[in-house]
């Protein structure tokens, strides 16, 4: 007999698949519905349909049943004989019987594995063409001004009622973080900034991230330096870099672990954010009612048309604020 995740009794509660492929910064902000949806129905059975590189987002322990896992690089690679992986891979989602389905994406290929998978009621975030919005119903509350995790929310309100806590659910990964805490002092603050961008309009120049961080230390914190392979990491003296050099799951690690994380629009503000630590955001090219980290507990920062306007001191200010409110907070 399948078991519900949170209860450990029989599963009565609703069949949903939910299909969200990337990236990783939009899966976190996607992770509130099904948060939600396992609050208000313990005992459902939930799938995530996501691609490869953005799966460790995904809590598989607590909240999610089955992660379907579609393996985008090797399919991008294949080209047109990736039809047939692709067809096999929607089809196999069939065997659930979904009672529900998410597009949170509103792409074709994440409108074609709802259309194959087949819940029995569906609806999309809004589908980005007309083969999506043919496939799959767009939600009738749609808002181009919403918050990301507003809008997903609204989109699952249009299927049910599923009241209540909202707090995304993230992996815990205990033992990655108890490893990479011997990496810093173990009575010192950690500040992790993360100094790449997925796209150069929204990234922060190096050489501004080496003064922030040099700050940083100067103000008594251990700072670690987060980004992708691609990422040329700022030299900085005394900072810890994991640049290049962590999977995803252990930059996650290393953020839920930090007393304060600094980022431009990435996706690990988004990941702080979902973890409750405080984060210092760099805006300028996209909207900052819409894209920025969900939480109270942060500081948006705005450039003009880029975050490379903004001064080093600015961010440096904002952080030390934001710091010093928390402190102020758990001390009373």
């Amino acid at each position: 007999m399948a078991l519900g995740k949170a209860s450990g009794t029989p599963m009565s509660g609703p069949r949903v698949l939910i299909a969200r492929y990337s990236a990783i910064g939009d899966c976190v902000m996607a992770a509130p519905v099904p948060s939600r949806i396992r609050r208000s129905h313990p005992n459902s059975f939930l799938v995530w349909a996501i691609e490869d590189r953005c799966a460790d987002v995904v809590d598989s322990e607590r909240l999610i049943d089955v992660v379907a896992v579609d393996e985008r690089t090797k399919w991008r690679r294949q080209g047109p004989r990736s039809w047939g992986p692709k067809l096999r891979f929607w089809l196999s989602l069939r065997k659930h019987k979904f009672d529900l389905g998410l597009d949170l994406q509103g792409y074709p290929k994440t409108a074609l594995c709802l259309a194959f998978a087949r819940p029995r009621r569906t609806v999309s975030v809004g589908g980005k063409d007309a083969l999506s919005r043919m496939l799959v119903p767009s939600m009738k509350g749609y808002d181009p001004s919403m918050h990301i995790v507003e809008r997903n929310l609204a989109a699952l309100g249009e299927l049910g009622d599923f009241p209540g806590d909202a707090a995304p659910i993230l992996p815990e990964y205990r033992d990655i973080r108890d490893r990479l805490r011997q990496d810093w002092p173990a009575e010192t603050p950690l500040a992790s900034l993360s100094v790449g961008a997925g796209h150069s309009n929204k990234a922060y120049p190096a050489e501004k991230w080496a003064e922030v961080a040099q700050g940083l230390i100067a103000r008594g914190f251990a700072v670690a330096l987060l980004g992708g392979p691609e990422v040329q990491a700022p030299q900085i003296p005394g900072a810890i870099d994991y640049v290049g050099r962590l999977r995803l799951r252990e930059s996650m690690a290393v953020v839920a672990s930090s007393a304060l994380h600094l980022a431009a629009d990435t996706g690990s503000g988004h990941i702080a954010a979902g973890y409750g630590v405080p984060v210092v955001s760099l805006f300028g090219a996209t909207p900052v009612a819409r894209f920025r980290p969900y939480t109270d507990n942060g500081v948006v920062l705005e450039g003009e048309g880029s975050p490379a306007t903004l001064d080093p001191s600015q961010v440096l200010q904002a952080a030390t604020e934001l710091w010093e409110r928390n402190a102020r907070a758990i001390s009373h």
